[in-house]
């Protein structure tokens, strides 16, 4: 009797699981609109810093004012750099990253054609809006070490 009890909770999680999970993240054949690999880690390198300003790469990027050609590399050293400017204002998206080993938590910034910062947002996995007037987004390596990400 206490092991049918328990078949029965093991059926019943798995169902509720099985129903969870889809609702939760994008089919396994939705393929990604935007994703990256960050293969570099920022850790302590730019102290009291934060996104896009903490990593050598996205640094040069702003100040080369947001240029085309320092942006797309995929794998990045240490900051991922991709257009959004066909996602910009549309649907929300989720994005998720997979870090190998470790708890993850970024900063998500966004950037008009102009490199004016238009919105951020911090986080792990989640759903969000890219803001209206966007162009650019980027994210910057968490100290963790190497990860990759994905918008759906």
């Amino acid at each position: 009797m206490r092991g049918q009890r328990f078949h029965v909770l093991i059926l019943v999680a798995s169902v509720c699981i099985g129903i969870a999970l889809p609702l939760a993240a994008p089919a396994a054949t939705t393929a990604p609109v935007r994703s990256g690999t960050i293969i570099g880690s920022t850790a302590a390198i730019y102290e009291g810093q934060q996104g896009c300003h903490q990593t050598p790469d996205c640094l040069a990027w702003l100040a080369a004012d947001c240029d085309a050609r320092l942006a797309g590399l995929d794998p990045a050293p240490m900051a991922s750099i991709v257009d959004v400017r066909a996602l910009a204002g549309t649907t929300r998206r989720l994005v998720i990253a997979f870090p190998y080993g470790g708890w993850l938590d970024s900063v998500y910034e966004f950037w008009s054609a102009s490199c004016i910062e238009v919105g951020q947002f911090y986080g792990s996995s989640q759903w969000f809006r890219v803001p209206t007037g966007a162009t650019w987004m980027t994210i910057p390596s968490t100290g963790v070490g190497a990860f990759r990400w994905a918008i759906y």
